[in-house]
């Protein structure tokens, strides 16, 4: 025992044990994408686990004896695996789950795109995947400038999409690219660099025209990103939409 304890996994079921409700599903998944087969097992004991969720995290980390431990337990949900796969960049895992039936290419291509991984992306291709301006858009909130473009060359033009997720993902370079590209939802690209504290965004989105700052304000406070609502007030926000402002009343 003195050794188990020892091991991250061990912390994750014990806090598991601990807790109810969602947070015993995210503990879940954490313990199937770091492979604990023993851990995996005491919780699916508890019977309070999600199958889909934790087959998904198992062939994301690329823990094999995890997922056959899954799917011996009757998850069946073969697409959740693939998607893993990809955002994980496993190869083999994919193989594995598109051998057992799945065909979820399209979400594939987007978790990809998402994870960067431009193997798995490629591969969703070629069994028939897309959804071009999807894959553009989780480029985008993952940061892979290789997959944006990449996207584009297979005709992704959804460019307000591409500049949301961005901002979403905090990744000023390829915000100008969808700025350069065509993108101009700048009030959209606002709320979303301030609902994720990206304050450079936030910055860049109003110097290019984006006029929704009392909305912005709301969801940066919201979120607790007072750097954000500081500057957004300085930048001219008066209220976060609904007169008050939550953070502002903190910090008095």
């Amino acid at each position: 025992m003195r050794e188990m304890e020892g091991r991250p996994s061990f912390t994750l079921v014990r806090q598991a044990l601990m807790y109810e409700g969602k947070n015993v599903h995210f503990i879940f998944q954490d313990v199937c994408e770091m492979g604990s087969v023993w851990g995996a097992s005491l919780l699916l004991r508890q019977g309070r686990c999600g199958l889909a969720g934790g087959l998904f995290s198992a062939c994301k980390g690329g823990q094999r004896d995890v997922a056959e431990l899954l799917l011996a337990n009757e998850a069946t949900y073969y697409n959740h695996g693939l998607w893993g796969a990809c955002a994980g960049g496993r190869a083999d895992m994919a193989e594995w789950m598109m051998k057992l039936g799945a065909d979820g290419y399209n979400a594939g291509l987007l978790n990809a795109c998402l994870g960067g991984s431009r193997e798995l992306a490629e591969m969703m291709i070629r069994k028939g995947a897309r959804d071009w301006n999807g894959g553009l858009c989780c480029a985008c909130i993952g940061g892979s400038a290789e997959l944006a473009h990449f996207m584009i060359q297979c005709g992704a033009d959804g460019f307000d999409q591409a500049l949301g997720g961005a901002c979403q993902g905090g990744h000023c370079k390829l915000a100008r690219l969808a700025v350069q590209r065509g993108g101009s939802a700048f009030d959209l690209a606002l709320c979303e660099a301030a609902t994720a504290g990206h304050l450079d965004l936030v910055r860049m989105m109003v110097s290019l025209g984006a006029t929704h700052l009392n909305e912005a304000h709301g969801k940066a406070c919201n979120e607790g990103h007072v750097r954000v609502c500081e500057a957004l007030v300085a930048l001219g926000a008066t209220s976060c939409g609904d007169g008050t402002c939550v953070v502002h009343d903190f910090l008095q």
